[in-house]
Parts: C-alpha cells; sequence; structure tokens
C-alpha cells in the first residue's frame, strides 16, 4: 500500500494570457511523483496557467535544511483534506521562454559490430564520435558565462539509461568503472535498482560505452553484457557542468 506524505517541487508555469513565466514551491499530499503532478495539473485546471515543468520534486523527508517559516508553513499546509498548496508565483527569470534550446538532427547510424580482425577495436561508431565525444568550440555565451574562454570547461557527456533494458539490472553497472548514479531517492532507489533510470558519464575509452553501442544478430538479444544497441537503453547528452551538478543542479539542491 503506498503512503500518502508531503511532496515538493518547483513548479514553473507560463500564464496563458500574457505568456510571463512564473515558478512556485508547491507542496502535494501524494505517494509518487504522478500522484504529485496530477495534483498540481487538477490545482491550475480552472487558473489562466500552463505547467512547463516541474524540477526537484521528492518526499518532504528527503529535504534538507530547509527550515524557513514559508517552507514549513506550505509544508504544513498539505493534507488530505488539502492535498495542493500553491506558493506565491515569482517571476521566473532564469530562462527565455522565447528562445529556442532544442535542435534537432537526424542522421543514419550502423551500429558497432564483432570488429573481427579491427584494432584497437573502436568503442563509438565514426559517425556518433564527434557528437558525443568531440570538444565543440564555447560558445559567446558560454565564455561570458564562465568569465573567459580559458575557464570554460570540457563538453562532458552523460546517458540516462534504463536498468530494467539489461538482462541482470543495476549488477551489470557495477564494474563498469565509470560514474553513476541512481536518479530515484530513499527507498525507491533501493527496491527498484534493477529497473530505475541511473545517470552515467561516459567516456570514449571505457568498453561497457562498446556494449552501447554494439549490435550482434547472431547473438541472443538478451545477451546484454556484450551489445545492448538493439535494446536501445537510454538517451544521451553533453554538458560542460560537473557529474554532481547534472544530478542536482546547484541551484536547487536543499529543495
Amino acid at each position: 500500500m503506498s503512503l500518502f506524505e508531503p511532496w515538493i517541487g518547483n513548479g514553473i508555469f507560463r500564464n496563458d494570457k500574457t505568456g510571463v513565466a512564473y515558478q512556485s514551491l508547491i507542496p502535494v499530499w501524494a505517494d509518487g511523483y504522478a500522484t504529485y503532478r496530477s495534483g498540481i495539473e487538477a490545482e491550475i485546471l480552472h487558473r489562466d496557467l500552463t505547467l512547463v515543468r516541474l524540477e526537484s520534486v521528492s518526499p518532504v523527508r528527503e529535504c534538507q535544511n530547509q527550515t524557513s517559516p514559508h517552507f514549513s508553513a506550505l509544508v504544513q499546509a498539505v493534507h488530505s483534506g488539502n492535498p495542493v498548496e500553491m506558493g506565491s508565483l515569482e517571476p521566473f527569470t532564469n530562462t527565455d521562454t522565447q528562445q529556442n534550446y532544442l535542435t534537432v538532427e537526424e542522421f543514419s547510424v550502423a551500429p558497432l559490430d564483432r570488429q573481427s580482425g579491427v584494432w584497437p577495436m573502436k568503442n563509438v561508431p565514426d559517425a556518433l564520435y564527434d557528437p558525443l565525444f568531440g570538444q565543440p568550440a564555447p560558445t559567446e555565451a558560454e565564455i561570458a558565462h564562465y568569465g573567459g574562454v580559458e575557464y570554460v570547461p570540457p563538453m562532458k557527456t552523460y546517458a540516462i539509461l534504463d536498468a530494467g533494458k539489461f538482462q541482470s539490472g543495476l549488477s551489470e553497472f557495477e564494474d563498469c568503472g565509470l560514474p553513476f548514479r541512481c536518479l530515484f531517492k530513499g527507498d525507491a532507489a533501493e527496491e527498484q535498482k534493477d529497473v530505475a533510470p541511473y545517470l552515467f558519464e561516459l567516456s570514449p575509452d571505457s568498453s561497457f560505452v562498446r556494449r552501447l553501442f554494439t549490435h550482434l544478430p547472431d547473438m541472443a538479444e538478451t545477451m546484454t553484457t556484450v551489445h545492448m544497441w538493439h535494446r536501445e537503453p537510454g538517451i544521451y547528452l553533453r554538458s560542460r557542468a560537473e557529474f554532481d551538478d547534472v544530478v542536482i543542479p546547484p541551484k536547487f539542491r536543499g529543495v
């Protein structure tokens, strides 16, 4: 039986009439993320607001160093009879809602095969090496953000992998030699460890990475210790941020 308790997160909204973006700290009486989100969607149903995204959602009991009166008052206000308590709507000025940050480019990629007679063996298909592990020149915005071109850190490669796509779940990660962390928290991280999403920092020198991009049609599809391409195990992303900052961005720590 699921346990209902206060959950909290930061909601980003857009005013349907003005297009202005707002954010609000919102506790919800919930038993998981799905209930949390549905509670907020029901709360704004008759307001001129559209939910853009939710950030840093977790049970209140997992929050650390939150002792402000505002935080405590919000949390204490939610219960089975009042499942949602929206905090004040504050202007969300950390993003330009009119700017397109997403670029989509499609191209054909052939996975790695047995690479018989190939030495050294490739860990990444040639067509994917630059998109995933190349070092693009810093943009003007990045140079300004870091205070100079010499201070811009290298571009790192991360993957969010679904442990449920691997035959043995978490145990297939434990000797991979790469930094990784479960994206579930608390009891869920342990109870669902073999089907949970995990964040990895990838290296082009890793044999684990080779598995992700290899497909051997003559091998059983379930032999994920040797090939994973056909299982579509996750998504890949690039960032100059450090591993810990990708897991929990600094401005959201403690929420």
